[in-house]
C-alpha cells in the first residue's frame, strides 16, 4: 500500500453546502487515513486563499470528518491562480506536513471563471512541475472547460457536474483517478545521465522530487482495499 498526501481545495459560493462536504468525506472514507498512509488538507478561496487544515493535522479519520464538516464557504471572486500558488506554498511544504516520498493530489473544485486565466494556469503549470497531480472539477454553467483543462494534469482529469448537490456523483471518478497505480513522471528530462547512484543516500529525498519515476520511488495506490 503506497502513500499519498491528499488536498482538496474548493470555492463555495451561496448556501449549499451539503454538496461539496458530502464529496469530501466520500473522498476520505475511501483512504486510509494516517501518518504512513494518507493525509490530507483542504483550503478555501474566494477572493483570497484559506487554509481550513494542513496534512499534518489530523491522522485519523474520525477527526478529519469532524474538520471537514465544520467547514463554512466564503462567497466573493475567483482567485484560482493566487489560490495555486498558495497551495504550492504553503500546503505541500514539509512544514505542513508534506512528505518527501508521498505522491501529492490536488483536487480543485471551482463554480466560476478565474479573474485572470494566465496566472491560473502559470500556477497550475507549476505546481505539475513539481510532480503534483491535479484534478480539477467544475460546477454549473459558469466555469470555463478549457481554463480547467489547463488546471488539470490531464485531460481525463477534467470533471464537470451540474450544480453542488450532483458533487456527489463524481466520487467515483475522482476516487479512481487518485488512487491508478502506475508510473508518476520525472521532473527534469536527463534524470539517466545522472546515474543510478542518485537514487540513493543523501541524494534520494532530491530524486523522490525530481526523478520519481526513473528512481523507481513512485508510490501509487493510496486507497483502502474493497
Amino acid at each position: 500500500m503506497g502513500t499519498g498526501n491528499f488536498m482538496g481545495k474548493c470555492i463555495k459560493k451561496g448556501l449549499l453546502l451539503n454538496g461539496t462536504n458530502t464529496l469530501f468525506k466520500c473522498l476520505v472514507i475511501g483512504f486510509i487515513i494516517g501518518n504512513r498512509d494518507t493525509l490530507a488538507s483542504v483550503a478555501t478561496f474566494s477572493s483570497k486563499p484559506h487554509e481550513e487544515f494542513k496534512l499534518n493535522s489530523f491522522d485519523d479519520k474520525l477527526s478529519l470528518i469532524n474538520a471537514i464538516h465544520g467547514i463554512k464557504y466564503i462567497s466573493g471572486g475567483t482567485n484560482t491562480g493566487e489560490a495555486l500558488k498558495f497551495v504550492g506554498s504553503h500546503i505541500f511544504q514539509p512544514s505542513s506536513g508534506d512528505r518527501i516520498h508521498a505522491r501529492n493530489i490536488l483536487v480543485v473544485i471551482t463554480d466560476g471563471r478565474s479573474n485572470d486565466h494566465a496566472a491560473t494556469i502559470a500556477q497550475a503549470n507549476n505546481l505539475k512541475h513539481i510532480n503534483i497531480l491535479i484534478i480539477a472539477v467544475g460546477i454549473g454553467s459558469g466555469i470555463s472547460k478549457s481554463e480547467l483543462a489547463g488546471i488539470a494534469s490531464r485531460p481525463s482529469h477534467v470533471l464537470h457536474v451540474e450544480d453542488f448537490n450532483a458533487l456527489s456523483h463524481i466520487y467515483d471518478s475522482i476516487h479512481s483517478i487518485a488512487c491508478i497505480s502506475g508510473p508518476c513522471n520525472d521532473v527534469i528530462p536527463n534524470c539517466k545521465e545522472y546515474g543510478a547512484t542518485v537514487c540513493e543516500g543523501t541524494y534520494k529525498p532530491w530524486a523522490s522530487r525530481n526523478c520519481a519515476y526513473y528512481c523507481n520511488l513512485c508510490n501509487g495506490n493510496y486507497c483502502k482495499n474493497t
